[in-house]
């Protein structure tokens, strides 16, 4: 594959110098900047009521209606409150100002997150995951090496935005052969795999291809 430089996203130049910092320079680096874990949360959502103080630390997927979203200018910290049928919590976004423009109060989100409790009161900080659409509901999702200063989201929307310049770009190093004999995906499908798996076999597949790529 082509090597785009990293400037190609159009992100502010604070964000190109973070990602240089981590050595990702390139688009096609971006791409393979693999995860370090993934939480499955194809089943169920949990509902809000349900949680308590027992649950700190636990990650978990909340579906609800957003509420009451306001933003610190000062520090850069959002926070709404999501709510369901059957309750509803807190979540703080930290350093991400633009959120208070991005998010929609009375529109219904998925929220990733891990629970945090602080004297008792239950909340979300730090989402690694917030989407108001569907087809992002009830998935896997990836978690990266943290980056300082990106949110888990914006790291991903950032290797979206890359998968989509240079998914048409260069060939395969390994023939079609090679890849049937191996049983690992084509790179195309490999990159698709490791940052969307629409499910473990998928993760599976991506990770024997690591594994030839790195032999």
């Amino acid at each position: 594959m082509e090597k785009l430089d990293i400037s190609l996203l159009g992100i502010p130049l604070n964000k190109e110098k973070q990602f240089r910092s981590k050595k990702i320079e390139d688009l096609y680096t971006l791409v393979r900047y693999t995860p370090n874990r993934y939480f499955n949360l194809m089943q169920k959502s949990t509902a809000i009521g349900d949680i308590d103080t027992t649950w700190e630390g636990r990650m978990v997927e909340v579906i609800g209606m957003l509420e009451n979203i306001r933003s610190n200018g000062y520090n850069g910290t959002v926070i709404a409150k999501l709510r369901d049928d059957t309750g509803n919590i807190n979540v703080t976004w930290f350093n991400q100002p633009y959120l208070a423009n991005q998010l929609h109060q009375g529109l219904t989100y998925s929220i990733v997150g891990k629970i945090n409790v602080f004297y008792g009161h239950i909340s979300i900080q730090s989402p690694i995951a917030c989407s108001g659409d569907p087809r992002d509901f009830h998935r896997i999702i990836p978690q990266y090496t943290a980056i300082r200063g990106m949110s888990q989201d914006y790291i991903q929307n950032c290797i979206e935005k890359a998968q989509e310049e240079i998914k048409n770009l260069g060939e395969d190093y390994l023939s079609e052969e090679q890849r049937k004999l191996l049983n690992v995906p084509d790179e195309v499908t490999y990159i698709s795999n490791i940052h969307l798996p629409q499910n473990i076999n998928d993760i599976n597949r991506a990770a024997r291809r690591y594994v030839v790529d790195n032999l």
